[in-house]
């Protein structure tokens, strides 16, 4: 009787290891299965930002429990006001980064915040997982009343847009370039 019970305690072991790796693996597989566009598929933006893109190897990777259309791919003046830039989460194997393809001679950077897509998974209420990086522009009107972030930073004055960086319904950085140099904000939690 003793080595009917351990040998059911080792088969109930087995069983509950098998469901943790198994576990695991599907937080893998999700993270494979992020839904990725490609630049051609964004038609509003105008062709040479779309053909640089395509140069670089990026596709976007889509946000789609609270997203109805496409995501990921953003416009305002980043740089300055009046000239339009663009913004867009650039993946390539599995790491993204945001790229800016800027729109006239003011600029900072045009690549900033490279992180791996696998960190920006969260569990929805369903229990399916879900990728939760998304852009978004800041107005410079709501600019002057954000602190700003650990790397001290200040800004002189807020003149145009800024780009938000979040995961969604966890918190976000906003990114506002001045004077050729990205400055980090705190953004909303």
């Amino acid at each position: 009787m003793r080595i009917i019970r351990v040998k059911v305690r080792f088969l109930i072991a087995l069983v509950l290891l098998s469901l943790t790796a198994m576990a695991s693996a599907n937080e893998v597989d999700s993270a494979n299965t992020v839904s990725r566009l490609s630049p051609r598929e964004f038609n509003a933006i105008p062709v040479q930002v779309r053909t640089t893109l395509i140069e670089l190897g990026c596709t976007i990777p889509q946000v789609s429990y609270f997203s109805k259309g496409k995501s990921n791919v953003i416009s305002g003046n980043f740089a300055k006001r009046g000239q339009i830039d663009y913004a867009v989460l650039c993946s390539r194997n599995g790491v993204s980064h945001i790229q800016v393809v800027w729109g006239g001679q003011a600029r900072c950077d045009s690549e900033l915040q490279i992180k791996e897509d696998s960190i920006f998974f969260q569990q929805e209420d369903s229990g399916k997982m879900e990728y939760s990086r998304v852009l978004g522009v800041t107005p410079q009107r709501a600019i002057v009343n954000l602190s700003p972030a650990d790397d001290g930073s200040k800004l002189s004055a807020s003149y145009h847009d800024a780009i938000q960086d979040a995961f969604a319904e966890k918190g976000s950085t906003i990114f506002y370039c001045e004077k050729g140099k990205w400055h980090e904000l705190e953004g909303a939690d």
